[in-house]
Parts: C-alpha cells; sequence; structure tokens
C-alpha cells in the first residue's frame, strides 16, 4: 500500500466513514456524536450507524439529528438488548460499502482532523487489509461538565498482562516510544478500530457472543482472514473508562445464560470453526499461525485443531 517512505497513499478516492457505535443507556452518546462531528477535517464524509439501547432518560437524546441523513438509528429499549456483540451486529446491517469503518464506545472526545490523521495512518502501512486499533487514552469529565483529556505521551500498543491465571487473556496497553508510522501488535482493542470498511462484510459481528471473548475472537477471525492490526502513532481519541452509565449485566439477569453461551462459542472458534458459519474463521491463515505470531497459546487448544479450519 505504501508508495515511498514519505508518500502514504490514500487508498480511496471516496473518503467515506462509517462509524459504528453501540450505546447502551449512555447520556455520553449526544456528546461522542457532536465530538466526532466538530473535530472532523471533513464531517460530510461522516455515517454514523448506532444501534441506540435507550430507556426513558435517553430515548429522545438523538432527537437533534433525526433529520440528518449522516445519522442511521437502530433505536431498541434496553429491556430487549442482548449486549454489545448483538448491538454491534445490528449496526453492520446498517452498513452501505463506506471505504472506511471506525467503530467506537459511545463515550468518546475526538482530536482535530482525527478523520484525515486516521485515514493517512492506515495508508502508510504495507498491507492490503491494515486495522488501526488500541486501548485509547482516557478522559474525565465531572458533574459540573468539567472535561479533562488526559495528555498525549505517545503512541502505545496493546500487549497482553502479565500474572493473569492460567487459561485467561488479558490485554493491557503500554508504551511504543519512538514510532513516527503505526507499528505491529497482535491485538484487538473492540472500542477504537479504524479500518477498511469491507471489514463489516469478512468480518460479522456474531450477535451470539456477549463480552468474553470478544476481542479474541474478533483478532483470530480478523488474522485468519489476512488482516493486520497496527497502533497508531498519533492519539486521535480519549475513552471515558469510568463513566456512570448503567451496564448490560446490572440489568439483566439472563446475562448468566447469555455469557454462557458466548464462552461455549468462543471455546470452539478457538479450537476451529465447528459450524459458526459466517462467524467463523477465515481460510488465509490459520489459528496456529496466529500464535506463533503473538508469542501465546491459546487456552483450550489441543494438536491437530487447525484441520477443522481448513
Amino acid at each position: 500500500m505504501v508508495t515511498g517512505p514519505d508518500e502514504p497513499k490514500r487508498q480511496f478516492s471516496d473518503t467515506r466513514i462509517f462509524i459504528s457505535i453501540a450505546s447502551y443507556r449512555d447520556r455520553d452518546l449526544p456528546l461522542t456524536i457532536r465530538s466526532a462531528l466538530e473535530a472532523a477535517a471533513e464531517p460530510a464524509r461522516l455515517r454514523f450507524g448506532i444501534c441506540h439501547q435507550f430507556d426513558d432518560a435517553s430515548k429522545e437524546d438523538l432527537e437533534p439529528w433525526s433529520e440528518d441523513p449522516r445519522v442511521l438509528v437502530d433505536a431498541v429499549h434496553h429491556s430487549e438488548s442482548h449486549g454489545v456483540c448483538w448491538a454491534r451486529s445490528r449496526i453492520q446491517d446498517l452498513y452501505d460499502d463506506e471505504p472506511y469503518l471506525l467503530q467506537v464506545d459511545a463515550h468518546m472526545r475526538f482530536a482535530d482532523g482525527w478523520d484525515e490523521r486516521c485515514i493517512r495512518m492506515l495508508g502508510s502501512v504495507d498491507s492490503e487489509r491494515p486495522v488501526l486499533t488500541n486501548y485509547p487514552l482516557g478522559f474525565t469529565r465531572t458533574a459540573d461538565g468539567t472535561e479533562t483529556l488526559a495528555p498525549d505521551t505517545g503512541p502505545r500498543r496493546l500487549g497482553l498482562e502479565p500474572d493473569v491465571p492460567l487459561g485467561r487473556l488479558r490485554q493491557r496497553s503500554e508504551p511504543a516510544p519512538g514510532h513516527t508510522r503505526p507499528g505491529r501488535h497482535h491485538f484487538v482493542a473492540a472500542g477504537f478500530l479504524f479500518t477498511v470498511g469491507r471489514f463489516c462484510r469478512d468480518i460479522p459481528y456474531d450477535p451470539d457472543l456477549y463480552y468474553h471473548g470478544e476481542e479474541i475472537t474478533l483478532a483470530l477471525r480478523a488474522y485468519t482472514h489476512g488482516y493486520d492490526f497496527y497502533f497508531p502513532n498519533e492519539n486521535v481519541i480519549w475513552h471515558w473508562y469510568d463513566h456512570p452509565n448503567r451496564l448490560h449485566w446490572e440489568d439483566h439477569d439472563r446475562h448468566f445464560t447469555l455469557d454462557d453461551r458466548a464462552r461455549r462459542r468462543v471455546a470452539r472458534l478457538i479450537r476451529g470453526n465447528r459450524n459458526l458459519g459466517p462467524h467463523g474463521l477465515g481460510t488465509r491463515r490459520t489459528v496456529r499461525d496466529y500464535e506463533h505470531l503473538a508469542g501465546l497459546r491459546l487456552p483450550g487448544r489441543r494438536f491437530g485443531d487447525d484441520l477443522w479450519s481448513r
């Protein structure tokens, strides 16, 4: 994709960005939309696909964009929700072949020119299917609305937390100093990924996942479909990590059933497709290739498991 050391190529003349946001009773959603629009270099190229899982308080929060063709809303009462992966699957039905995809959470803030900077970074790497992804820096918001963005300390990449019990994986963000271009890493952050729009077609979200395993299965499926993961060398987005909004499992007793079903599907994916259809692995690479690349052994894997993914 790169034409020269200092000549990042714009991949598409059409630079529309499909922005996927799954929002669960989140009163910060309107501020996230405004931030994305106001900070964009070209707001006209943005297309929002939002699964708005509303309650009585948040039901009318998207009214300011009710006539805006850039904002497509799938409105569902929160009592009918089945979780974040279910919501993100529904959002992909709103995708209209935009060349770029940005997936974020509903409580984010954006840096000036974030859209142009993401397109530039994505075009600067040597991959036909690149993904920019990371855990963003944080921001805080007080009761009176005062916001403080974490200071930019340079590029960061995804790694694994040390001393995690055997059979479990937990990701973390760690410094990656000295990078003037996006660098390779081997994991995915579901709350911030920027990639080519065809990702929505290649990696349709599994609505039967819940919370457990979302990121590792996304990484495995994308990698085996030929996608490469990079951390951005510029910080262009902030995330509200300690937001006060309700969480799905705080409202739904059936979350135990949903999580149990999800864990079984994650185990089947790690060991091969096992009849997961469009939500299974790709054929360009194997799970064993991913394990070698990332330097890990996934829990539950057994000798010969890769034969199932062929």
